[in-house]
């Protein structure tokens, strides 16, 4: 009798009912640090991570810090597609002669794909308030001056940049997790729950950390695209941050991106491995 995947032993209702909660809460912790990662990556220059949030909130309030926020919702609603996607993915690339990384690898990229496509107009528009600074603007009249500048084009500015950056990381943060956790499973098979939630705690927010680094050049020149006041093409944009700052302006804003995708990829993940168990079908419960 064939194993099932994982993706056939979920209650799809539940699976789309949990993981759109368990993204909004890691938004709702690692939203300032994006807030902050974006404004370094645009150009805007801070002393250190503590002077950029002092900074802000001393001149905005506490607003300053959750702008785009109610736009960064988007992401918790397309949870399911990106992980139903990926757990769907996994579930064809198995009858292929892959070992388990290569499947993680590829699985994530798919799912990137199929998330970035959709949410890449909410994230232009949450860039464009985050960068009003002390000015309130609104998700609506964003959107028009994104409308009027650029029509439906503008939605999508740095859409390629954009799946550069996300598409690796995703990628390389699944990869990294799924060896670390056969590190430690083979270390230690018969771990306890507890030993397991560590493990899986440790495994997603070092593999968040390596994506961020690796992939940090390409959300410079993906944030820049697309907050530019002018539509520019890639190899202009990355003429530009080189001219103004050399090799290190790709590095900017790569500790602030650590702090907000590390802890996101861990709460997420650590989410998502409970939510498998809470969402597994009935006769999955009653056999494990």
């Amino acid at each position: 009798m064939q194993q099932k995947s994982d993706w056939e032993k979920l209650d799809k209702i539940k699976f789309l009912i949990l993981t759109p909660i368990a993204q909004l809460c890691t938004r709702v912790v690692v939203h300032p640090a994006s807030v902050i990662k974006t404004r370094m990556q645009a150009g805007t220059n801070y002393a250190s991570l503590r002077g950029a949030f002092r900074s802000i909130t001393a001149s905005e309030g506490l607003y300053g810090i959750y702008k785009g926020f109610t736009t960064s919702l988007v992401s918790p609603a397309l949870a399911p597609l990106y992980f139903g996607v990926f757990e769907w993915s996994k579930a064809q690339l198995s009858s292929w002669e892959l070992s388990m990384l290569q499947v993680n690898f590829l699985a994530g990229s798919l799912a990137s794909c199929a998330r970035q496509t959709v949410a890449v107009p909410s994230t232009i528009v949450s860039q464009h308030m985050i960068m009003s600074f002390k000015e309130r603007v609104g998700i609506l009249s964003t959107m028009q001056k994104v409308w009027k500048a650029e029509g439906i084009v503008g939605f999508y500015r740095g859409y390629l940049a954009t799946l550069l950056t996300f598409v690796p990381s995703s990628s390389i943060m699944w990869m990294v997790y799924g060896s670390q956790m056969d590190f430690f499973s083979t270390r230690n098979p018969q771990m306890t729950s507890h030993e397991r939630a560590l493990s899986t705690m440790w495994s997603s927010f070092s593999a968040g950390a390596i994506a961020a680094v690796l992939t940090n050049p390409f959300d410079v020149i993906r944030t820049r695209q697309q907050v530019h006041e002018n539509s520019l093409r890639y190899r202009d944009i990355v003429r530009i941050i080189y001219q103004e700052l050399g090799l290190g302006g790709f590095t900017r804003g790569t500790s602030a991106r650590i702090v907000s995708v590390a802890p996101n990829q861990m709460l997420l993940v650590t989410f998502y491995e409970v939510i498998k168990i809470v969402a597994a079908k009935k006769e999955e419960q009653t056999l494990s």
